[in-house]
């Protein structure tokens, strides 16, 4: 009968470790974190965005939360919502949570850049010949005697590339790698602007005229607008030369189209016409298209210099 009694026992005991594990190893379970919807789902820095799910923490410290990478400040936490400041410069993309070990992910919250401009120069620089912006989302005012003022995400302005000063500003683009163009048309120059503010002569010798060839012996004749392609290559509305020009990587100037001759005709090449070509944009495919002033057209040109309306 001892024994028994003893036997019964000790089952009694590894039973009952038994449940307590699993019922500690029940409890150590991490709730799975969903996002079913956040209010508003755009808007500046500063908003207060409401966020609806399940798995948060009541511990808002505990709730990580990201606007497109950038840490925001979590307000106040309950199980099932959760609210949030949006931070400065957080730009348009996907919302995340993590708690613990699990995380979730809203698709795109979408970030509303605001910039009160007269907080940000005076009137004299923002009489802009030219604005643009790079892929962070800064944006560059081109002014008349070739200041630029570069205004940020978080929108403060300061000027930038101060040696162009005084050649006379109009266009103004950025490439992919944050490079920034701009063309002087008062002194026939095509500047770069490194995303450091290192600024040189893309192409021109600073005289009226026309030429091709090496970017340094190239002329302009009042170089409005500009603008580049995926590949790096820089396109210009040469004005004055009623052509449109185009920079390669390599620093070969070159003409795209048009004769030279103040008119008008579609065509290839040279056989086309502009009559002061001013604005130029090019799309994903690698097509121009230039505002063809005086003509009142837009014109068309595809990568093979073909010029349509």
């Amino acid at each position: 009968m001892k024994l028994q009694s003893l036997t019964s026992f000790i089952i009694l005991i590894a039973l009952s470790a038994t449940v307590f594990s699993a019922c500690k190893k029940n409890n150590d379970v991490e709730t799975n974190v969903q996002i079913t919807g956040i209010t508003p789902d755009s808007g500046r820095y500063s908003t207060i965005v409401t966020i609806t799910g399940t798995g948060f923490s009541t511990n808002a410290s505990e709730n990580l939360v990201k606007f497109n990478g950038k840490d925001a400040v979590v307000q106040s936490a309950t199980p099932s919502q959760l609210t949030v400041v949006v931070p400065k410069g957080a730009g348009t993309g996907p919302l995340s949570i993590t708690v613990g070990s699990k995380s979730a992910t809203y698709p795109v919250f979408n970030y509303i850049l605001t910039v009160t401009v007269s907080t940000l120069a005076e009137s004299a620089t923002l009489f802009a010949y030219g604005l643009t912006t790079d892929a962070q989302g800064n944006i560059y005012n081109y002014g008349p005697s070739g200041n630029i003022t570069k205004i940020t995400q978080e929108e403060e302005a300061s000027s930038f590339a101060q040696e162009m000063s005084g050649f006379g500003g109009f266009g103004i683009t950025a490439d992919t790698h944050l490079n920034i163009y701009a063309s002087a048309s008062d002194s026939c120059y095509i500047f770069k602007i490194t995303p450091e503010g290192v600024v040189s002569i893309l192409a021109g010798d600073g005289h009226n005229g026309f030429a091709d060839g090496h970017a340094g012996s190239a002329r302009f004749n009042y170089p409005m607008g500009i603008t580049t392609d995926s590949n790096g290559n820089i396109y210009v509305a040469d004005f004055g030369n009623n052509r449109i020009r185009k920079i390669t990587p390599a620093g070969t100037v070159s003409t795209l189209a048009g004769g030279g001759a103040r008119g008008f005709a579609d065509g290839t090449g040279s056989s086309a016409r502009f009559n002061s070509p001013y604005g130029i944009a090019v799309d994903g495919q690698g097509n121009i298209y230039v505002a063809d002033r005086d003509n009142n057209r837009i014109r068309k040109i595809t990568s093979d210099g073909v010029v349509s309306c």
